[in-house]
């Protein structure tokens, strides 16, 4: 199978293979395709500017929806500590999440709610007591909250700006690769300038576990 990826008159064709690597010095050619290929899969609507990027994409010659693959894209250490980081849109909350989802934390939430409930009536009792009638409360359909309030660290607490490139990129990888489990789905992986990130011994690692799937 190949990915084809049209520029006016000419197509450029690229292998459909576990792993791809763009090479050469054609910087400028290997841009339009990474481009195209990150738009195209992002499903993020074309601004005017882009009409040259627009539904330039085949594969096998046949057109393909936007939803035939989901595009991720790494570009620099920022990216990565993004992925790991627990914010409203990364891929690191939507793991906390199915974890929050998977395993029975049920149980020990209604036994830290019943805690709360305790604490709430002894301070509003304390509350009346002192100024009349009003008292606190809380959301408690909201204790997702407190796991999403967390912070991602590396081993010894130590902060994520603080990791090699290589622990950054095999840690977002995996991560990557855990989300496929529950969630299976076809991923468009585009490291851009990887030998600016990883030097040639730490590539071949972290890749060597996706060359033959």
């Amino acid at each position: 199978m190949n990915i084809e990826v049209k520029n006016k008159n000419e197509i450029y064709e690229i292998p459909l293979c576990s792993i791809i690597q763009l090479c050469g010095e054609n910087i400028k050619k290997k841009e339009f395709i990474c481009y195209s290929l990150e738009k195209y899969f992002s499903l993020s609507k074309y601004m005017a500017w882009e009409d040259k990027y627009k539904d330039n994409i085949r594969i096998n010659g046949q057109e393909v929806g936007r939803q035939y693959f989901k595009s991720v894209v790494i570009s620099s250490r920022e990216d990565l500590i993004k992925i790991l980081k627990i914010s409203k849109t990364s891929m690191m909350t939507k793991y906390v999440e199915q974890c929050y989802m998977k395993f029975d934390f049920q149980v020990i939430l209604e036994q830290i709610s019943d805690m709360l409930d305790r604490i709430f009536i002894s301070m509003n009792n304390e509350i009346k007591s002192i100024i009349g009638d009003f008292e606190l409360d809380y959301q408690k359909n909201s204790m997702i909250n407190i796991l999403l309030s967390s912070q991602l660290f590396g081993g010894d607490e130590n902060p994520l700006e603080s990791l090699s490139n290589r622990e950054l990129f095999m840690g977002g990888i995996s991560l990557l690769a855990e989300m496929q489990k529950t969630n299976p789905q076809k991923i468009l992986l585009i490291v851009k300038n990887v030998d600016h990130l990883l030097d040639f011994e730490e590539y071949c690692g972290p890749m060597s576990r996706f060359s033959t799937s």
